[in-house]
């Protein structure tokens, strides 16, 4: 009786564990998360010097984005993970919301 009590309560927590691994996995991108009040293109209302766009997405983000000063990477850095904001606070700074890592190859590419 112990026994399979065990088992079913091993099974329960690799099945669960699975679920949250899977659910974490699917919310990943910029347009996973970016909805809503929380949309790229309300975000940038909140930006007094940036201009008004219909951009909506990471790639069509990148023609004034992709390098300089306007640069992505340490923009999307300093917003998501400086001080007490949503990102740090519902998901705790985890590169993995936006960067796809590859362990066998060793790189990373962003997740769009």
């Amino acid at each position: 009786m112990k026994k399979s009590l065990l088992v079913v309560v091993v099974a329960a927590l690799i099945l669960s564990s699975v679920s949250i691994f899977a659910l974490a996995a699917a919310k990943v991108g910029c347009s996973n998360c970016h909805v809503g009040q929380y949309s790229l293109n309300n975000g940038i209302k909140n930006l007094a010097k940036h201009p008004n766009t219909k951009a909506d997405s990471y790639d069509a983000c990148l023609p004034c984005h992709k390098s300089g000063k306007l640069a992505f990477g340490p923009i999307l850095h300093k917003y998501h993970l400086v001080g007490d904001n949503h990102f740090m606070s519902n998901y705790g700074g985890d590169c993995r919301a936006c960067h796809v890592l590859d362990a066998n190859a060793g790189t990373f590419s962003i997740a769009k």
